[in-house]
């Protein structure tokens, strides 16, 4: 694979997944219309995309795999999960989605209006990156810094109602999400509309042998050992970064690191996508794919059709759990100086070819500018 900084930053190299050039790289995001997410993954050298569900299971994860049962009712790969989701989280009631937004999908078709106000606005936690949240609680808060995770978490869900969760986070999972809840009536309504929507309550969008593998991955979720070294890895990119002199959002986080476009880029017009064209400068660089959140995410006024231009513009590098080593890192950071070397030499983005009317920034078609 053709990296002509690597040299200049003694980067170690590893060996690539795919080989290509830049004049390949080139052809390639032509062809997709400039939008990363219509390469193939075989085009990708880092994948930065996502964080969610392309982390690596563990040996424990795969073998609970192995073990998995797959009857239609009353698996015990549902009790498995079942029984660690009312350890860790304490919700005695549970119902297994295919993934986070399929859990909101069941939980709101019983949530009306009505039942918010009989139970005085219920607490409904988004659980999908809850173990790191906990981690920062232990590094931050005082009187929780000789806590362990789990013991955190159990007191987080402590002054919950329920939950939903993609469990493709920090379940680390590929696939899969849960909806747990501590009330009976809710679980009651919720199973009609899970059993429309996903299937048996004991199954739900779920086979058995993702929910033994997803049962594992929320124990080795909350061990202070897993997190320090996942974040440490989203801390080693973004601090490098900093060290060059690129902007990014600040305090660095736990899943990705979010470099400032606006600040990068000053002379591309916020017209011409700012975020967007620093997502494919850098795949032109090194071959890396992030994603842009700004203008194209945020989509158009439904009353005006016109863009709305947020007033932060960030190229998001989301870093899959337990995949890439430091290495991987040194080569997104070396890319991304390249690029800021070069920065002003950078004066235009993209029009727009074609848009879908809502959530355009999945299938959009761009053109250069």
């Amino acid at each position: 694979m053709e990296l002509p900084f690597a040299e200049n930053y003694k980067i170690k190299m590893v060996e690539p997944i795919c080989r290509s050039t830049r004049k390949e790289r080139e052809k390639w995001i032509h062809e997709a219309h400039f939008n990363l997410f219509n390469l193939k993954s075989s085009q990708v050298y880092i994948d930065l995309l996502t964080d969610s569900g392309t982390g690596a299971m563990s040996d424990q994860q795969w073998g609970a795999i192995m073990t998995g049962d797959e009857s239609y009712a009353g698996s015990s790969s549902f009790f498995n999960l079942k029984e660690k989701v009312k350890d860790l989280f304490g919700f005695e009631y549970l119902l297994p989605v295919h993934q986070g937004r399929a859990a909101e999908n069941v939980l709101f078709s019983v949530l009306v209006k009505e039942l918010a106000v009989q139970y005085n606005i219920p607490v409904v936690y988004d659980s999908a990156r809850f173990a790191e949240n906990a981690w920062f609680i232990q590094q931050r808060e005082k009187d929780y810094q000789h806590k362990s995770i789990k013991e955190i978490v159990r007191e987080m869900y402590r002054y919950a109602d329920g939950m939903t969760m993609s469990s493709k986070k920090d379940g680390i999972v590929n696939m899969g999400g849960l909806l747990a809840m501590k009330h009976s009536e809710w679980y009651e309504k919720a199973s009609v509309f899970n059993i429309m929507y996903e299937g048996f309550v004991t199954y739900g969008g779920m086979a058995g042998r993702d929910m033994n593998a997803l049962a594992t991955g929320l124990d080795e979720v909350t061990e202070s050992e897993y997190l320090e070294t996942r974040i440490n890895q989203v801390h080693y990119l973004g601090n490098q970064l900093v060290d060059y002199g690129i902007p990014v959002q600040k305090p660095l986080g736990g899943h990705a690191v979010f470099v400032d476009a606006k600040r990068f880029l000053t002379h591309v017009p916020k017209e011409e996508y700012i975020a967007q064209t620093l997502a494919v400068e850098l795949y032109l660089e090194a071959g890396v794919r992030g994603v842009e959140v700004g203008t194209l995410l945020a989509d158009r006024d439904p009353k005006t059709h016109l863009n709305r231009y947020p007033k932060l513009e960030f190229l998001r590098l989301a870093i899959p759990r337990r995949t890439y080593t430091n290495n991987h890192m040194d080569v997104v950071a070396a890319g991304l100086k390249n690029i800021f070397d070069r920065r002003d030499q950078i004066l235009h983005g993209f029009k727009i070819e074609h848009e879908a009317p809502i959530m355009r920034h999945f299938t959009v078609e761009l053109k250069k500018s």
